[in-house]
């Protein structure tokens, strides 16, 4: 048996269930989730990366709600906060790339999640480097991430086993499609070619 940490990339998760599934897992207990992915093994904490949507408050106080019931309900799960940045874009309907040449010129305002990405390779590397758990799971598809899988393998202390289960909706092949990633003393062994050929 053994010792699982689990790093949910929320955000990634949320869009890919609510694509495939519209409203009905978006309250999904993550951590029995996590006790399903890793039969038998003991699930050590649920690091969960989120943040909370700007600009539609009724949104965010069901955010707010549903993240107060997980953690209160599952007490191993941990809620790792970002934020949201305005970002004001022009109008690209009228063939500019940067500019507006729009009479008048049409702008609108979007928001850019920071810091959760970040968060989480973090503390991915961080819990390898200091050998809490023996296996780290991610649940993204953001290929960003690659690099914290790489450096996770790379600097264990012992035989650590990283897997990636893909959020359903945002691949092809159904529901938390795994791969993984496993350092040895032999080197890095990977399933899903985000680690260079050693």
């Amino acid at each position: 048996m053994g010792r699982a940490v689990f790093y949910v990339d929320g955000m990634n998760a949320y869009h890919g269930i609510r694509s495939k599934y519209g409203r009905e897992f978006l309250w999904l207990d993550w951590f029995a989730l996590a006790q399903q992915i890793r039969v038998p093994d003991e699930i050590l904490t649920v690091r969960y990366f989120t943040t909370i949507v700007a600009g539609e408050p009724d949104a965010a106080r069901r955010q707010e709600t549903y993240l107060a019931a997980l953690t209160a309900h599952r007490p191993k799960v941990q809620v790792v906060r970002g934020r949201y940045q305005k970002k004001t874009f022009k109008c690209r309907s009228c063939g500019h790339r940067w500019t507006c040449g729009c009479e008048p010129p049409v702008a609108f305002r979007t928001y850019e999640e920071k810091l959760t990405d970040v968060a989480l390779a973090v503390s991915m590397v961080k819990d390898a480097a200091e050998g809490y758990g023996d296996t780290s799971v991610l649940i993204s598809t953001d290929s960003d991430l690659n690099p914290a899988i790489i450096a996770t393998a790379e600097i264990s202390h012992s035989e650590r086993s990283t897997s990636r289960a893909h959020p359903v909706g945002n691949h092809r092949r159904g529901a938390f499609r795994q791969t993984w990633c496993r350092s040895s003393s032999a080197g890095i062994t990977c399933s899903h070619r985000c680690c260079p050929t050693r």
